[in-house]
């Protein structure tokens, strides 16, 4: 564990459940920072912190945000580096925190998306109506697929995506598994890229505490710990065409400062903008070696309740991104994940999709989409007690 975050701990994630909304980010903002008080008991007057991602504010900066929700802060800031926000923001704030300059940091993301749902058809997704990210992404999954890997390996993760979001109250797309045919024959937006391959745009929020370790025993709350963390971002920018990230420039350093070796790990959460670049970072992180990643896909499940439990909760191309903020969904789910927290009581009794014995987690960011690659690379490691059984829980993705 690096001691820079000595005594430092994340804690109390929470998310919004996925949305089509015209209420402004604002709103959505101030939800999240209710939603991460309330999950650690705490009163707005004890922040004295804010971290805010967002890409649908406007000109409103983190400083006219605190100050329209009545907040008096020591540090504000507002990082935006696409899927590696959440990381880097944890990353600054745990150094402020271990230091002494700041007491208690909300660090949260939020945008509003889109009101209606775009239609989806072949007529208005294809390779010249694309967006630009979509047309960089797709360039990259066709070179992926020239080294080896096939659109069999791309479903693989979706699947086992839509899988883990089963019945989650904070995933969009939760109402059942998907069938590899209903991938295969899927609308394409790029080739290969098909609807499945990227996220739904929506409106939702994602946040969690970061704060010294005494004062979340004192509060009696579930906490991880940071054990290492990394950004390296623009990196290999004289690569034809991307096959790699940062992490994979700082991988060696990366597990030295954790104490762990790659295998340690018990889920992985990653910024998934398509599934080729879930691939380039478990590749990245070392967890396979470069350009053994779809063979090492083929080696597990991806689901919960198999081998390499990834993306738990859905992930993007599951549970759907809010813009900017879209990278915090990985953190938040990794800490809920350490600590014996994935679960949420509905409607319908409670849901748990926790992870049995997971206590170490990995989660990489891979983002900010330009020209030809994605600029913007962070990672982390946390870890926490865990939970083996969640009590009151039913099975994973089940009411009790």
């Amino acid at each position: 564990m690096s001691a820079a975050y000595d005594g430092v701990v994340l804690a109390a994630p929470f998310s919004l459940k996925p949305h089509r909304s015209e209420a402004p980010t604002l709103r959505l903002v101030a939800e999240v920072i209710a939603g991460v008080l309330d999950t650690a008991g705490l009163r707005h007057g004890q922040l004295d912190g804010l971290s805010v991602t967002s890409g649908t504010t406007g000109a409103e900066t983190a400083l006219g945000i605190a100050d329209h929700l009545g907040l008096s802060c020591r540090y504000l800031d507002g990082p935006v580096l696409d899927g590696a926000s959440a990381i880097a923001a944890a990353r600054r704030a745990a150094r402020l925190v271990a230091a002494g300059d700041v007491d208690m940091v909300a660090v949260i993301g939020a945008d509003r998306g889109p009101v209606a749902a775009p239609p989806v058809s072949p007529q208005t997704f294809d390779p010249v109506a694309a967006d630009r990210e979509t047309i960089v992404l797709a360039l990259i999954t066709q070179a992926m697929m020239r080294r080896g890997a096939t659109r069999e390996d791309f479903a693989r993760l979706c699947l086992a995506q839509r899988t883990n979001a089963h019945r989650l109250p904070f995933a969009l797309h939760n109402d059942g598994p998907m069938a590899l045919e209903d991938y295969l024959d899927a609308s394409v937006l790029a080739a290969p890229l098909v609807v499945h391959d990227r996220p739904t745009p929506i409106s939702g929020g994602e946040g969690f505490l970061v704060l010294r370790e005494v004062d979340a025993v004192a509060a009696r709350l579930p906490f991880a710990r940071i054990l290492a963390a990394t950004e390296r971002h623009n990196a290999y920018r004289f690569d034809d065409l991307q096959f790699r990230g940062g992490l994979a420039r700082d991988a060696e350093t990366f597990w030295l400062e954790a104490g762990i070796e790659p295998d340690a790990i018990d889920i992985v959460e990653t910024n998934d903008e398509c599934p080729a670049f879930s691939i380039m970072q478990f590749e990245d992180a070392g967890l396979c070696l470069k350009g053994e990643g779809p063979a090492f896909v083929r080696a597990h499940t991806l689901t919960r309740d198999g081998s390499l439990a990834h993306n738990t909760s859905g992930g993007l191309l599951a549970a759907g991104r809010p813009g900017a903020a879209g990278g915090h969904l990985a953190l938040v789910e990794a800490i809920r994940q350490v600590t014996g927290s994935a679960f949420a009581d509905t409607a319908e009794g409670r849901v748990s999709w926790q992870v049995a014995g997971a206590r170490v987690g990995l989660v990489s960011a891979l983002g900010g989409v330009a020209y030809d690659r994605g600029l913007a690379s962070a990672a982390m490691v946390i870890a926490g007690d865990g939970a083996g059984d969640v009590d009151g829980a039913g099975a994973q993705g089940e009411p009790a």
